[in-house]
C-alpha cells in the first residue's frame, strides 16, 4: 500500500513539474521557429537581428533613425510601458545620449548572438536557444529570453 501510494505521489509531482516546464519549452520552442525564418532548422544572425531591426524601424515614427523613450513606449502595452521603454534605452543607448539607432541595437545582438552561439558556428540551434541559455545573465528569463530580441 504504501508503495503505491509513493508511486502515485511520484507521477503527480512529475506531472506537475512537466506542467509548469511545459510553457516555457513552447514559449522557446515559437520563438525558435518565429526567428528561423527560412526554415532550415538553425537561425542565422541575419535572422537573429531581423526581427528587432524591424521593430525598430517601425517604432521609428518620425523617421530620424533614432528611437526615443516615448517612441519605444507606444510599442508597449500597459501601465509599465514608459518604465520598459526607459529601460531598453538605457540597455541599448551605447553612446547615451537618450536614444537608440538600430546601429546600437545591433551590436547588441552581435554580443548576444556570440554568447548564445556555444560551439561558434554562427548559427543558432534549438539547444543554443534554450530557456536557460536564452535569458540574459543575471535576468529571471521570465520576459527576458529573446523577447522582441530586445536583449
Amino acid at each position: 500500500m504504501k508503495k503505491s501510494v509513493l508511486a502515485w505521489t511520484f507521477v503527480a509531482f512529475a506531472g506537475a513539474v512537466g506542467a509548469t516546464a511545459s510553457p516555457a519549452v513552447a514559449q522557446d520552442e515559437a520563438l525558435f521557429e518565429r526567428l528561423d525564418a527560412d526554415k532550415s532548422g538553425d537561425v542565422s544572425f541575419e535572422e537573429f537581428v531581423a526581427v528587432i531591426k524591424g521593430r525598430l524601424e517601425k517604432a521609428d515614427t518620425d523617421g530620424d533613425g533614432k528611437l526615443t523613450v516615448e517612441e519605444i513606449s507606444a510599442t508597449f502595452n500597459g501601465p509599465q510601458a514608459n518604465d520598459q521603454a526607459a529601460a531598453l534605452v538605457e540597455r541599448f543607448d551605447a553612446d547615451k545620449d537618450g536614444t537608440v539607432t538600430i546601429a546600437e541595437a545591433e551590436e547588441r545582438r552581435k554580443q548576444r548572438f556570440a554568447k548564445l552561439d556555444t560551439n561558434s558556428d554562427g548559427k543558432l540551434v534549438r539547444e543554443e536557444m534554450s530557456t536557460g541559455a536564452a535569458a540574459p545573465a543575471g535576468g529571471s528569463g521570465k520576459g527576458d529570453r529573446l523577447k522582441a530580441s530586445a536583449d
